[in-house]
């Protein structure tokens, strides 16, 4: 999984996409299956331009942690990434592959305006909500990001 952030428009770059299990929209961030072929961070700059459409390079793609998922079923690890974006690195529109049948829209939540608004304190609020449409991971991730790179002096 990869937070990504836009540092030029101060906006974090999201997906929406239905699943069917909740039977509704889901807020994640960018993140796919593992290639046996790949590495975590290969896999990881695939998924970005893929799902997002930036093409981000692999020296920019921060490992934050490795951590276990779905313990009580299989535990596999789970690597979740950090990485920083621009209109510079915008390559393609992302939105899945058709061909996965894996189409969605790659929403933008912006701190000021846009599709969705959210304000710094929002997104500190929204870790405090007791329901969230969306996993626990991008609620760490978004603990990270205000912590180390929102309240940094």
């Amino acid at each position: 999984m990869v937070f990504i952030y836009h540092r030029v428009d101060k906006r974090i770059i999201l997906v929406k996409q239905f699943r069917p299990t909740v039977n509704g929209d889901v807020i994640e961030m960018c993140a796919g299956l593992m290639d046996k072929n790949k590495t975590p961070v290969e896999t990881a700059k695939e998924e970005i331009l893929e799902e997002c459409g930036y093409d981000v390079q692999l020296e920019d793609i921060i490992h934050l942690k490795t951590y276990l998922t779905g313990i009580g079923i299989s535990g596999p690890p789970q690597y979740l990434f950090y990485c920083e974006v621009d209109e510079s690195m915008k390559a393609a529109d992302g939105g899945g592959l058709k061909e996965e049948g894996n189409l969605w829209k790659c929403e933008i939540i912006f701190f000021n305006t846009g599709w969705i608004s959210i304000t710094i304190e929002e997104a500190r609020e929204m870790l405090n909500e007791k329901e969230v449409n969306s996993p626990s991971s991008v609620l760490y991730a978004i603990s990270w990001f205000l912590q180390n790179k929102i309240n940094v002096p």
